[in-house]
């Protein structure tokens, strides 16, 4: 995942840096003390998660976040907890409250990753064991299908 870090503190905006360059799966594509700097990295698609304080001057955090693509996750991380509400209204995947620990920011990592790697809706989904069965709620109870029998897949309520 690409991500970017905006924050007018240095010192913070090093710390989130650094946590992204020891977790594999992220790659920091730049480090901003301002959302007017980020901007055009945001809005040009080089971003897939963007990590963002919530006071800095000219546009804060949350009015920044109005204007990130909705295909961008952004966590905001603050000193602040009493934007929490506001910040998920807009569209936050996750809010972590500075100082931030390297297991704080690395659960965080994972649950975005998670959601990052989930299939699409118009992909398919692989859920047949090894010897090519389904388990299905039938009226009967669970039922085990062999998919190399199925025609057509229609869901019921539960």
């Amino acid at each position: 995942m690409r991500c970017c870090v905006v924050d007018d503190e240095p010192l913070a905006a090093r710390l989130i840096a650094s946590y992204i360059d020891k977790t594999p799966f992220m790659e920091l594509t730049g480090v901003y003390s301002s959302a007017r700097e980020a901007v055009k990295c945001i809005v040009a698609g080089e971003v897939d998660v963007a990590y963002l304080d919530i006071r800095m001057p000219q546009l804060d955090g949350i009015e920044f976040a109005r204007l990130v693509p909705d295909s961008v996750q952004v966590v905001f991380i603050t000193a602040y907890s009493d934007y929490a509400v506001e910040a998920f209204r807009v569209g936050a995947s996750d809010y972590l409250l500075k100082p931030v620990s390297f297991d704080e920011f690395s659960a965080s990592a994972r649950r975005l990753y998670s959601r990052y790697n989930r299939p699409r809706s118009d992909e398919p989904v692989e859920t047949a064991n090894a010897d090519g069965r389904i388990l299905v709620k039938s009226k009967q109870g669970m039922e085990q299908i062999d998919t190399a029998n199925i025609l057509v897949v229609e869901g019921l309520k539960d």
